[in-house]
């Protein structure tokens, strides 16, 4: 079966977390919500996050968003609800959400 590429960077980004093993460990929350925005975006590590926005940030289009709820989801090990998938707008509203979510972005 073939894999779109939307599909194959996500089921290679659900491998590289998983291989992290005890080094995600060390990762802050921050680092690890950074992580999933890089992954699923394409975007340099060194980007201004607090400057990303949905279709605003080239690359940031309605599949991408999807891809980067996914990632964050695995990154952390829990679920957005519907209404947060669609609020999501900016890395700012990520972190107010994982956040509510129950993650701690400085642990």
């Amino acid at each position: 079966m073939g894999y779109t590429t939307s599909e194959a960077r996500l089921r290679d980004a659900i491998q590289r977390q998983e291989n992290q093993g005890p080094r995600a460990r060390f990762m802050t929350g921050l680092d690890r919500l950074k992580a999933a925005f890089v992954q699923a975006l394409g975007i340099p590590a060194g980007s201004d996050f607090e400057a990303l926005a949905y279709a605003v940030t080239p690359g940031w289009d309605s599949v991408a968003h999807m891809n980067l709820v996914a990632e964050i989801e695995n990154s952390f090990d829990i679920m957005f609800p519907t209404e947060d998938v669609i609020a999501m707008s900016s890395f700012a509203k990520a972190k107010e959400i994982v956040t509510k979510l129950g993650v701690d972005l400085n642990a």
